[in-house]
């Protein structure tokens, strides 16, 4: 005895909800691809050197566009390629408005080198060269020579033992809190350090490890000491209070 295959005929009910969902759906893309969400500024903060022309122009963000064409991750590592950003986000601001946030690098150490003031911030990327000194530069390293780079560079700070030197002195100044106290590190023709202070004070030392032996001593001075001397740190032995002639 062979069994009827009954088919079940669709309902209108079904039939009906699918149109809807259809209709419902191409009214949403109509909805998000419609004038309401074109991009009508584009706008950055954060950027007081960088040109904000410029972070509008690599971003490739248009206006006109709709918000949700472009990529803000792709717009983002766009714009840190711009030699003096260092991070970037981009922001959506719905309907119709593109944020974008730029954090700005900032001067690390300024190497003076036959008349050129090489900037370069903590992660050795060289922000730029001139042949002055501009007021935002950072701490400055003098009496070197030899040295060049071109903006956009990253600067081999274990190229040169003086600037080595300098890195890690001014890297243990900065987690300790006290970069804002000095101004300069000056190495002489005999490679001796002077490390000059705002406070118009001076420590001398002829090592790396003579300046890391006397950490502490050192944190003192720059914290406390007001008078206007200069004190010279041996490794292995107390620090010394003189005058000595800065050759």
């Amino acid at each position: 005895m062979s069994k009827r295959i009954v088919r079940k005929k669709n309902s209108p009910n079904r039939m009906l909800f699918f149109v809807f969902l259809l209709v419902f759906i191409g009214g949403i893309v109509f909805f998000f691809r419609s004038s309401f969400f074109t991009v009508e500024s584009v706008y950055v903060e954060g950027a007081s050197k960088v040109d904000k022309n410029e972070v509008l122009t690599v971003c490739g963000i248009q206006q006109g566009e709709n918000i949700f064409d472009f990529s803000a991750k792709k717009a983002q590592e766009s714009i840190k390629t711009i030699t003096n950003v260092k991070n970037a986000s981009v922001v959506r601001i719905y309907p119709n408005t593109v944020k974008i946030v730029v954090t700005e690098r900032v001067p690390f150490m300024v190497i003076c080198s036959d008349g050129n003031y090489i900037a370069i911030d903590d992660t050795g990327k060289v922000l730029s060269v001139a042949n002055a000194l501009n007021d935002s530069s950072g701490v400055i390293v003098s009496g070197l020579s030899g040295i060049s780079a071109s903006p956009g560079d990253q600067f081999d700070f274990m190229s040169n033992v003086s600037v080595q030197t300098a890195d890690e002195i001014f890297t243990y100044l900065k987690n300790e809190s006290l970069y804002d106290y000095v101004s300069e590190l000056h190495v002489s023709s005999n490679s001796c350090y002077y490390l000059y202070t705002k406070k118009s004070n001076v420590i001398k030392f002829y090592s790396l490890s003579a300046f890391t032996s006397n950490e502490d001593f050192i944190k003192l001075f720059l914290e406390n000491e007001d008078r206007q001397i200069m004190v010279e740190v041996i490794e292995g032995c107390n620090p010394v209070y003189k005058t000595i002639d800065i050759k």
